[in-house]
């Protein structure tokens, strides 16, 4: 843990690991309807493609807590100071209870390239396991009744969905 690109990038699995944890629960549930599963998807890929350009809830937390001035981390009733002394141009070598940590601008970009690429990959997985196209048709078949939820809009609600099923279905 003598590196800041270490506890950032901890700070940030925290956010992904929520996301992919919540799906990962959601999708084991007793009574899920496969109807269901289109939806759960989508909040997923929608929280994580919000990862990608704003911070989660454990970062921001993070951010708003350390103090880049002073290099104090606070913590509940705690804080860490951590000391600053330069390295090379663009890097700072923090110090805490004997530890360096170098901090810098190349860092900050590795670490966000890093955490770009697991996104990624964890949507591109996510449709490869649940095509867009299949999770679309199955949950068309909600518009029959076959879901958990009343969606708001009953008057208009599945003609949409109904109409793409005679039109897949209607000729056999």
């Amino acid at each position: 843990m003598k590196d800041v690109r270490f506890v950032r990038f901890m700070v940030f699995m925290m956010d992904f690991m929520d996301i992919v944890a919540t799906l990962s629960k959601r999708l084991q549930q007793d009574n899920l309807l496969v109807t269901d599963v289109a939806h759960e998807i989508s909040e997923a890929t929608l929280k994580l493609l919000s990862l990608e350009s704003s911070m989660g809830d454990k970062e921001s937390k993070f951010a708003k807590n350390f103090n880049t001035d002073t290099n104090v981390l606070k913590h509940g009733k705690d804080s860490i100071t951590l000391t600053s002394t330069t390295r090379e141009a663009g890097d700072n070598m923090k110090q805490y209870k004997g530890a360096s940590m170098t901090d810098s601008d190349t860092q900050h970009r590795k670490v966000n390239t890093v955490k770009l690429d697991l996104i990624n990959n964890m949507l591109e997985q996510l449709q490869k396991r649940f095509p867009k196209e299949a999770t679309n048709m199955v949950s068309d078949f909600a518009a029959l009744g076959l879901h958990h939820k009343i969606p708001e809009e009953l008057e208009s609600y599945g003609n949409e969905e109904v109409d793409f099923l005679i039109e897949t279905y209607g000729s056999c």
